[in-house]
């Protein structure tokens, strides 16, 4: 038995104040609306799809371009102010922002960052070590990875947050590196989210290994967290949201959308390990396609301003300083 709903419309269905006769018939009428629009025509800048919601499959309508919907803002706000810090996929480049949120004017502050990254922190990207290419040799890169993280743990003394694209990366991450090192390795999924965190701040030397909702909220200042490695570039399998999206777009979603979005994660990613203007430690990206692509130098130059490394001896240089 399929459930069926529309995305955008709210649980209303519900009304207490009625008899149950009346109250199963405005159900009924609820449900052969949503019926009746999810066999109408597909709508310009929405899918349909089915979705798992508690076991049991939903049809859905979903908008996937809410642009349009939202250049109404400035019609009934006299200012309308958007803040983050990963809004820019560049230095000063709002494009993707303004196009996503039907931003067709706006005046644009790129407000320059209170930490001294190049003083701070150190950008590894592994150029000398032959790193596979993860499209086309994934077991090799996985085993190069894993690899790699040993020797910047070992360098770092621990502390360390290893953020991974996929679980299954993640998993044969920790099951080695729990065996080869002689820091605590823990990996998300053992216990939740926030008491991994607070075991990563609280842990001398500790390793933590985790995916994507760690990329972003995790807040680790001081010398608990000296050091962030990540796997690969989030080039995320789409959706049938995303999916369509991309279909939208045609030819120009690579560029338009996908390494936008791949950049921004990234930036979200990086952002875990300098906190304070007193910490310091090392990014290590390890995708080779952030040299061999043409598209790696843009995303590069979207991050902080970190002095870039290609030798693991210049990161081992690096934390050899610290102490």
């Amino acid at each position: 038995q399929y459930a069926l709903e529309v995305a955008t419309d709210a649980d209303s269905d519900y009304a207490p104040d009625l008899d149950p006769t009346e109250a199963d018939a405005r159900q009924l009428r609820a449900l052969a609306e949503r019926v009746e629009r999810l066999a109408a025509p597909t709508e310009p800048g929405t899918v349909r799809h089915i979705a798992w919601r508690d076991g049991s499959p939903v049809a859905k309508v979903t908008r996937f371009d809410v642009g349009e919907l939202l250049a109404w803002l400035p019609v009934h706000f006299h200012t309308v102010v958007y803040t983050s810090a990963t809004l820019a996929t560049g230095p000063g480049d709002f494009h993707y922002f303004q196009a996503r949120n039907g931003i067709s004017r706006a005046r644009t502050l790129c407000v320059p960052s209170p930490f001294d990254y190049q003083a701070q922190c150190l950008l590894y990207v592994p150029m000398e070590h032959g790193m596979p290419d993860p499209r086309r040799h994934r077991e090799r890169f996985d085993h190069s990875v894993r690899r790699q993280m040993w020797m910047l743990v070992q360098a770092a003394g621990g502390g360390a947050l290893l953020l991974f694209t996929s679980h299954a990366a993640m998993r044969a991450a920790a099951e080695l590196l729990s065996a080869h090192l002689s820091y605590p390795v823990r990996r998300q999924g053992e216990a939740p989210r926030p008491a991994l965190i607070d075991w990563l701040k609280g842990t001398s030397g500790a390793v933590l290994c985790a995916t994507a909702s760690f990329w972003e909220g995790v807040d680790v200042p001081g010398e608990a967290l000296r050091l962030v490695a990540i796997d690969k570039l989030p080039f995320e399998a789409p959706g049938p949201v995303e999916r369509a999206r991309q279909e939208a777009l045609g030819r120009r979603a690579f560029w338009e959308l996908v390494v936008p979005e791949a950049t921004l994660k990234l930036k979200q990613g990086f952002g875990r390990l300098i906190r304070t203007q007193t910490d310091r430690g090392v990014v290590a990206i390890l995708d080779p396609r952030l040299w061999t692509e043409r598209y790696g130098r843009g995303i590069v130059e979207a991050l902080p301003d970190a002095r870039v490394v290609i030798r693991i001896e210049d990161v081992q240089a690096f934390y050899g300083a610290r102490e």
